[in-house]
């Protein structure tokens, strides 16, 4: 009888103790016992035992040599080496049962060419199975709480930071290269490719150069790992652990110290949507709405899209064969890109020419917002004033306890009853907060429409270069909807920053009033 030896640990570690040689010298031992020939052995070292057998290096070349009939028993120490998954198991019962080869275990009784053998060879994979899959139960339920508890649980780390006795700490020498590269990317002169080329003629070292210094690699940087580190959420103090599990895992917020203030982070976010939007590829013609009209039916942005290289429409992205995913097609209605654009920009250039009362109309709206926020400012200043007085209450009521002139009992219920007070009236401190906010956006608004126009009154006429034309469209554009009618028709409904109260029909060619009518 021949039989091949089949060996297999899963992890390096387990490889660098000289645990599969154990196996082999076991199964040396076993056939001089047992008076078996060995054909050939086959290691598998650092393969997990849930990987197929014919996606395993050493595994391929057990299947071919037992289909060259070069053994006909395969010789394991035990079950779970060959497999840790049921189905596996099963399958590459079958796969050698086709070849003439039996499987037999050296330490577990049973020899799978009798019926009893294949009875408890399907049984102990069920075991092991359930051992694997007990075990990565209780691994993962001590790995969430260990991390509920804000420990780094190993791995890559973060660009940026470093691990100390199991916690994130920043990494100044690195975070001061992360901050360069979003206040780079936050001021909109240089691109991500812009940035990683600036990077690495700067000799900057990216992670894995930093991370691993002892390893031999170029390490440059590219306009991919910049965008990576532009969306990472951890740079301001968010990490989400088990986001990338595949087995559908609860995901812990947990925080970790920020490296970027709020107002970059949000600057950069925006930065990045609007550059997404207006990213050409490989686009024949620039569609100076891009970004800007959304769908009436399934909310989905419509993009621009060439036809026959003669003419240009706006398309719902949900309706193209471009979409991701199981989202259903979209029965939206496509326009005309032409006439679409003509007509905002003719309004607009209308305005721009003669804005008339507008802007008297906004600056008298932004006095009635600040004449409205008044009282706000008042109340501000009054909940700050008695928050400082809650504050200054509590560290009476601590001082009185600590010299012994109330008790215990008192004063938790003192304390609780200010720290339930002082709660009210933070939250309360936010919602101002957000009311000055709104009237700050207005305000900013107001002067980046006069620096606007006082720009650009005297360059409408003739042709105007695409970037300002796109640049006026992003300041004076609320937004574009296209509501598809049951009769197939488009509705386009444009909305103007300044003049939100017009609503106004626009003659439509003939020709084009069957297809499609505009509401301003």
């Amino acid at each position: 009888m021949k039989a091949g030896i089949y060996c297999r640990v899963s992890t390096e570690d387990q490889a660098e103790a000289k645990t599969i040689e154990n196996q082999v010298e076991f199964a040396h031992r076993y056939c001089e016992l047992h008076s078996i020939e060995i054909a050939d052995q086959y290691l598998d070292e650092g393969i997990s035992g849930i990987t197929a057998l014919e996606d395993r290096p050493e595994g391929m070349r057990l299947i071919k040599d037992a289909k060259a009939k070069k053994f006909d028993l395969v010789l394991v120490y035990r079950l779970d080496r060959l497999a840790r998954d049921t189905r596996h198991l099963l399958n590459i019962y079958h796969a050698l049962e086709g070849y003439g080869v039996a499987i037999r275990s050296m330490t577990e009784q049973f020899d799978s060419s009798s019926p009893t053998g294949k009875f408890i060879m399907t049984t102990l994979g069920a075991i092991a199975a359930l051992e694997r899959e007990t075990l990565q139960e209780r691994v993962s339920l001590g790995r969430d709480r260990v991390a509920r508890q804000g420990k780094w649980l190993g791995g890559n780390i973060t660009y940026g930071y470093k691990s100390n006795a199991g916690k994130l700490e920043i990494d100044e020498k690195e975070a001061r290269v992360v901050r360069q590269v979003f206040d780079l990317y936050a001021e909109g002169k240089m691109k991500t490719v812009e940035i990683a080329d600036y990077l690495n003629a700067t000799n900057v070292p990216t992670a894995f150069c930093s991370k691993k210094p002892h390893r031999k690699t170029k390490g440059e940087w590219t306009a991919s790992s910049i965008s990576r580190m532009l969306n990472n959420e951890m740079y301001i103090g968010i990490h989400r652990f088990n986001e990338a599990s595949k087995t559908g895992r609860e995901i812990i917020l947990r925080k970790v110290p920020a490296l970027i203030d709020q107002e970059i982070w949000d600057k950069v976010q925006k930065l990045l949507r609007k550059n997404f939007y207006m990213a050409t590829r490989k686009a024949k013609r620039r569609y100076l709405l891009r970004g800007i009209i959304k769908c009436g039916l399934c909310g989905a942005n419509y993009c621009g899209q060439g036809h026959n290289g003669v003419r240009s429409y706006y398309r719902c992205f949900n309706s193209t064969t471009f979409r991701r995913g199981e989202v259903p097609k979209c029965r939206a209605k496509m326009v005309r890109a032409e006439e679409l654009e003509n007509i905002v920009w003719e309004d607009i250039k209308r305005f721009v020419k003669n804005p008339g009362e507008i802007l008297p109309l906004l600056e008298e709206k932004l006095k009635t917002e600040l004449q409205r926020n008044k009282p706000v400012e008042e109340e501000l200043s009054q909940v700050e004033r008695q928050i400082a007085e809650k504050q200054s209450e509590r560290e009476k009521v601590i001082s009185l306890f600590r010299r012994g002139h109330i008790g215990e009992e008192e004063t938790i219920n003192e304390l609780t009853t200010l720290a339930k007070e002082i709660e009210s009236l933070t939250h309360r401190r936010e919602m101002l907060f957000e009311q000055q906010g709104n009237t700050q956006e207005l305000k900013n608004k107001l002067i980046d429409s006069q620096i606007i126009l006082e720009k650009l009154q005297a360059s409408v006429e003739g042709e105007v270069d695409f970037e300002i034309k796109r640049e006026l469209v992003e300041a004076l554009v609320n937004y574009i909807r296209i509501d598809t009618l049951e009769d197939r028709t488009p509705k386009v409904t444009i909305s103007y920053c300044f003049d939100p109260e017009r609503w106004n029909d626009y003659p439509v060619p003939p020709r084009k009033q069957r297809l499609l009518w505009w509401e301003f």
